[in-house]
């Protein structure tokens, strides 16, 4: 099983239903195209959040709220993606979005989340959001928190309730990484709502001295509309990109004095995993970045 991590350098990802989530924990795989959309799809409007920074205490631990930040390309959730990947499926995956940007340091990344509850069982499931970061290196940032309810747009961004805590994970093995969890609990969602939400976690583990390594998925047990991996690096840094059972070479294109590595995936398909296989051939694509 691969690691919950999208970054190798300690960055954590949400996890709030295994319906979601599933292909945080094994990558599981799915048929994807790499093409770029030739015309860009319209951004949404910015969640109404505070013009400046505002920090947030909780058991001894502290996030903030701030604005999406300027260097983010933001995503439409659905104009002119299909969404009828998964009809059936009691969550519905929109977007997953996922930038990093390395120059300056510090190291960045920020992820959006959106999906749709098509089940009364999804919406209990996913009535609470975690989101992983460890204070000893890296800062959680909130940026958005919105519920879609037939078309209308609700701000449900509540800093004051929600809590800090720690949870080891791994105690009963005697393993310790000093990780919180932020906890953020949604009252009031109904079948058909949309949850759509943004962070970014400042910050990558010292043990790597800077150097940049990353491994992120490319196949999905369940139909997904789009993911996006998005990394920028000044122009004199060159990353090494590799992809594992498939073909998953990134859009590399130079802009305004930094370089742009982009993966982004449109309307996937699960991927039936070979029946009788060995557990030890990996199935599932993924792709390692490395400098």
């Amino acid at each position: 099983m691969r690691s919950l991590s999208r970054h190798v350098t300690a960055r954590f990802v949400p996890s709030i239903a295994v319906a979601l989530f599933t292909f945080l924990t094994g990558y599981s795989a799915a048929q994807t195209t790499t093409t770029p959309p030739t015309t860009p799809l319209a951004a949404p409007a910015p969640a109404p959040v505070a013009s400046t920074n505002n920090t947030y205490s909780s058991s001894g631990f502290s996030f903030t709220t701030a604005p999406t930040p300027t260097w983010v390309e933001l995503a439409g959730v659905s104009a002119g993606i299909s969404t009828d990947t998964a009809p059936d499926a009691p969550i519905k995956i929109l977007l997953l979005d996922y930038q990093t940007k390395l120059y300056p340091a510090p190291q960045v990344n920020y992820n959006r989340v959106a999906y749709k509850l098509q089940t009364i069982a999804a919406m209990q499931q996913t009535s609470e959001l975690t989101i992983r970061f460890n204070p000893e290196y890296q800062t959680l940032t909130l940026h958005t928190l919105n519920v879609v309810r037939k078309g209308s747009k609700q701000n449900r961004l509540k800093p004051d309730a929600i809590k800090l805590l720690q949870r080891e994970e791994d105690m009963d093995q005697a393993l310790y990484d000093g990780t919180v969890t932020a906890l953020v609990v949604l009252d009031d969602i109904q079948v058909g709502d949309i949850i759509d939400y943004s962070y970014s976690i400042t910050g990558a583990n010292p043990v790597f001295a800077n150097n940049f390594v990353t491994q992120f998925g490319l196949g999905f047990s369940s139909s997904i509309a789009r993911v996006r991996h998005r990394i920028i690096t000044p122009t004199g840094r060159t990353l090494n990109a590799r992809s594992v059972a498939g073909d998953f070479n990134p859009v590399v294109s130079t802009k305004g004095g930094y370089r742009e590595y982009l993966w982004d995936q449109r309307n996937t398909t699960a991927l039936e995993y070979e029946d009788g296989a060995p557990a030890w051939h990996d199935q599932t694509p993924y792709v390692s970045v490395s400098e």
